[in-house]
């Protein structure tokens, strides 16, 4: 995750999620919320504690990043009950974040091969 704009869309897509799963907690659905809790555990528990290295960094994250993405989706695709509008702008930004994590995957395999 060394490019800024893809942890900015790191950032964005988990601040995301967060937000969606605390309304979903307001509305009685506490699931999602514990389980968004107990994946941020093990993201951070994983990079921040374990010994890796650059490239498993960066791999963790982008696997983070697709579960995140994938979540959003599916979030978005149930959000159209609420209105169309509201549907609709939930899944074009889902969308947008699902293509920016198939580009951090591209970036990643091309940093890896020309590193020194």
């Amino acid at each position: 995750m060394k490019s800024l704009i893809l942890g900015f869309f790191y950032v964005f897509g988990f601040s995301w999620l967060l937000c969606e799963t605390c309304i979903m907690a307001g509305n009685g659905s506490w699931g999602p919320f514990w389980l968004f809790w107990a994946g941020f555990a093990v993201l951070f528990s994983t990079v921040g504690c374990w010994p890796m290295s650059d490239k498993a960094i960066t791999t963790v994250g982008n696997v983070f990043l697709l579960i995140i993405s994938v979540a959003l989706l599916a979030i978005s695709l149930a959000s159209f009950s609420n209105g169309f509008a509201v549907g609709f702008l939930k899944l074009i930004g889902s969308i947008l974040l699902l293509g920016f994590t198939f580009l951090s995957f591209v970036t990643a395999k091309r940093e890896a091969a020309h590193s020194h």
